[in-house]
């Protein structure tokens, strides 16, 4: 539940980012089904019955299996939670200028997910009911897709020394709601472009903005081939004093 709920965030966050409502309706999809699933815990097992869970969860068969089965249980965690904080972490300071390239990483889930019933050590997710069969296999596969884009971004960026900055132009701004909002800005990176891509922006630069302001864009080209954004900052012209 707590993996859904972390997914969910990813995704809302990612599909403003974005501006796709598809991903957005995919993380509050998440968060209801992870509501949903919380009312069936009730009523609470006893704590005999929470051992004996604990035990099947953990398949402990021998009192010996004990642990090595916690250290695997809790070497998975690590492995999850720290999956998706590299991403949400790192995704953020190496942003890429098409934006639909991240869908890709909603794509490459069902892909995985397939591809885990060739890995032999998840086959005894065969033994529980269907559905958590498939929890089970999401649950190495959704971080297994955010490390490997998180190492395709770092290869990507870090390592790129190329610079090239446009001009382009605002033609739209938003920012997101709570105590910390994000700032985000709209625009097409060149000309005779029909597409239009979201970024995000520090904030003395949301507050000068207006539609039609010139912004400077300054991208690398990337180890990789995937464009990506090293800093955007209001245009200042060559005699500007």
């Amino acid at each position: 539940m707590i993996g859904a709920l972390l997914l969910a965030l990813l995704l809302m966050n990612r599909g403003k980012a974005t501006n796709s409502n598809l991903t957005s309706g995919i993380g509050y999809f998440l968060v209801v089904a992870a509501l949903i699933a919380s009312f069936f815990a009730y009523p609470r097992p006893s704590p005999e019955q929470k051992r004996d869970n604990f035990r099947a969860l953990l398949d402990i068969r021998r009192p010996e299996e004990t642990t090595r089965k916690v250290f695997e249980f809790v070497a998975g965690m690590v492995f999850f939670v720290g999956s998706l904080l590299l991403f949400l972490f790192l995704g953020p300071k190496y942003v890429l200028v098409d934006g639909r390239l991240y869908l890709g990483l909603l794509y490459a889930i069902p892909f995985f997910l397939l591809a885990s019933l060739l890995v032999p050590q998840l086959r005894e997710f065969n033994r529980y009911p269907l559905w958590a069969n498939i929890a089970g296999r999401l649950f190495f596969c959704i971080p297994a897709v955010a490390l490997l884009a998180t190492i395709a971004l770092v290869v990507n960026s870090a390592p790129d020394q190329s610079k090239y900055a446009r001009v382009v132009t605002c033609i739209g701004k938003r920012a997101s709601r709570g105590k910390h909002p994000n700032y985000y800005v709209r625009l097409r990176p060149w000309n005779n472009s029909a597409r239009e891509v979201e970024v995000d922006v520090p904030r003395d630069v949301y507050v000068g903005l207006s539609e039609g302001t010139p912004l400077q864009l300054t991208t690398g080209q990337g180890r990789l081939g995937l464009e990506w954004i090293r800093r955007i900052e209001i245009y200042r012209p060559p005699h500007y004093l």
